[in-house]
């Protein structure tokens, strides 16, 4: 992953060590290369991840980096759009870079990321929160809540992307190598 993504990385880790789950069930939602899927696994020998993404060349990609790590046994790919494929299906935990770019702030996106990434693995709607938008919708209908959702976004959306979140899910924000705040943690009740 780029520097800040190891940071979202760290954050799911960490959570899995401290829960001390056999074996947790990861879903790393928009996977796109799978390099968050890979560095989970390598890290969590116990876990098994399902590496998810809209994108069959993503996908194609993601398998490829899969394959040359050896680690095949242990992520499943899954192609759909977010949690269409899982809405029966309970996993301990996820974790999504899902797109957070505004098409307002296209501009400050770096040459090097806007050259090799598809526009639809960056670009999300005019504020950057569209596909926010309907995964937080969606994560309220699923039928078996994961404990956690583990989420990247970009450095001025903080108070935009608290809006979007159910009032009952406890929400914790984390701040990046620069101070900025760029990640986020959603606890679920099951009480």
């Amino acid at each position: 992953p780029r520097q800040e993504t190891e940071l979202l990385v760290d954050a799911v880790i960490a959570w899995v060590k401290k829960s001390k789950i056999a074996q947790p069930r990861i879903l790393d939602l928009g996977t796109g290369s799978g390099c968050i899927a890979v560095a989970l696994a390598r890290v969590l020998p116990h876990a098994h991840i399902t590496a998810s993404d809209l994108s069959l060349s993503a996908l194609a990609r993601a398998q490829e980096t899969i394959s040359a790590f050896g680690l095949t046994d242990r992520i499943t790919c899954v192609q759909g759009d977010l949690l269409a494929p899982f809405q029966d299906t309970f996993f301990d935990c996820i974790v999504t870079n899902l797109p957070y770019i505004g098409t307002r702030i296209h501009a400050v996106v770096q040459e090097n990321v806007r050259r090799f990434e598809p526009s639809t693995a960056l670009f999300s709607g005019h504020d950057g929160l569209d596909v926010y938008r309907r995964f937080f919708a969606e994560l309220q209908r699923v039928q078996f809540p994961p404990q956690i959702v583990f989420g990247e976004f970009g450095d001025t959306q903080k108070d935009d992307l608290h809006t979007l979140l159910n009032p009952g899910w406890r929400v914790q924000f984390y701040k990046d190598f620069a101070g900025l705040d760029r990640y986020f943690s959603l606890q679920f009740s099951y009480d």
